[in-house]
């Protein structure tokens, strides 16, 4: 239910926006070559010559978790990558409200349920243009697109919105109201009750058409 992820504001007073010192960029999800891990870790030294307080924190498992250790290890980039393993929600909830913004980077994505969650959460979102989340993401609006596989094309993306915290926080209100509005369970049901009884309004209109 995205109403749950609303939760993740309570965190965050935890980080001050616009400060480089500590600056969070959040990834989610499994660790598979398709959700474009490596393309962050590859953005993250151009990310820290602009901004040396960044930190990327990788929340998730899977078979590419070894090879993304030896990436980062081999970019020298020591205790600016923290891969923290499988998280409970409550603690991937205090991360969201933490964070300066979430990143998917995902060379190809059919639907984005981690990108809903950012945008439930109010943490400013940058997204791969690629599969549903292009479809999820307007770029400036509710959130930052950028090429999928591209780093230089995310490091700019995530440049931007640690440069621009104000401009960050307006996105990632209105991708908030989007979603609790569009994808949150309540309105799914509420949208799905509307379709059946237009559905069955119009079987009622077309019975009484008939026996006339």
């Amino acid at each position: 239910d995205a109403e749950q992820f609303v939760q993740a504001s309570a965190y965050r007073g935890a980080r001050g926006a616009g400060e480089s010192d500590g600056s969070i960029i959040l990834f989610v999800g499994r660790l598979v070559h398709e959700k474009g891990v490596h393309t962050l870790i590859e953005a993250m030294p151009k990310i820290l010559k602009y901004w040396p307080g960044a930190r990327l924190v990788i929340a998730g498992r899977g078979p590419a978790e070894e090879s993304l250790r030896q990436l980062a290890a081999g970019l020298g980039l020591g205790g600016s990558v923290s891969m923290v393993g499988f998280i409970p929600d409550d603690e991937c909830i205090r991360l969201y409200g933490m964070a300066v913004d979430a990143v998917v980077p995902s060379l190809y994505e059919s639907c984005g349920i981690t990108a809903v969650e950012a945008m439930a959460a109010g943490t400013p979102l940058i997204a791969a243009d690629t599969g549903g989340l292009a479809e999820i993401v307007n770029n400036g609006v509710n959130g930052w697109q950028f090429y999928a596989g591209s780093s230089n094309s995310l490091a700019d993306a995530v440049l931007h919105v640690l440069h621009s915290p104000e401009e960050a926080r307006r996105a990632a209100e209105v991708a908030r109201r989007e979603v609790l509005s569009t994808y949150d369970w309540g309105a799914i049901a509420r949208g799905t009750i509307d379709v059946y009884d237009e559905v069955l309004s119009d079987a009622a209109a077309q019975e009484e058409a008939m026996a006339r």
